[in-house]
């Protein structure tokens, strides 16, 4: 991001509207991004921009596994974890037409999706995404909690043996 690239992120998110004051992103000496915001709103709409920025690939990776769509990118590879995947949504909470999706800390997901989509309007789309001859749709609010738990679910060692037992003795509804 650098710090022009890190200005010029904080001015699309000012100009468009997503925050309610100027927000400032830079990366420290170590390439690391940091946010500086005046409002909770304004921090995460900033933490959704450079998150997008650094890790688009991974976070839509991530999204298309827990929505059963790995297969699209993968090939026939993807399709057992395609199966899987409507149990692990429901076991793990985040299926969008469940209530519970939507209570809470919604505000923040749609603030995040700002920023993931801010970015996405005013980026080309990473590299990687050629490779599978595809490109980043927009981002919902709720797949920040797919991406968030689909790594937390999936990399752990012990619980997702676990959780995987439990989702593959689920009946399919």
């Amino acid at each position: 991001m650098g710090q022009l690239g890190a200005q010029a992120g904080g001015d699309v998110l000012h100009r468009g509207g997503l925050v309610e004051q100027p927000v400032r992103l830079y990366r420290d000496e170590w390439g690391i991004p940091h946010v500086r915001a005046r409002s909770v709103h304004d921090a995460f709409v900033g933490q959704g921009y450079v998150h997008a920025m650094d890790r688009l690939w991974q976070m839509d990776a991530a999204r298309k596994q827990m929505e059963g769509r790995w297969a699209e990118w993968v090939g026939v590879a993807g399709l057992p974890a395609d199966r899987l995947a409507p149990a692990s949504a429901r076991w793990c909470g985040i299926d969008p037409g469940l209530p519970g999706t939507r209570r809470g800390r919604q505000g923040d997901g749609r603030c995040l999706r700002a920023g993931v989509n801010a970015y996405l309007r005013s980026h080309p789309a990473p590299a990687e995404y050629g490779l599978v001859a595809s490109v980043p749709e927009p981002w919902q609010g709720w797949h920040c909690i797919a991406a968030m738990r689909q790594r937390g679910y999936l990399m752990g060692s012990v619980w997702f043996k676990l959780w995987r037992a439990c989702s593959a003795r689920r009946p399919q509804r």
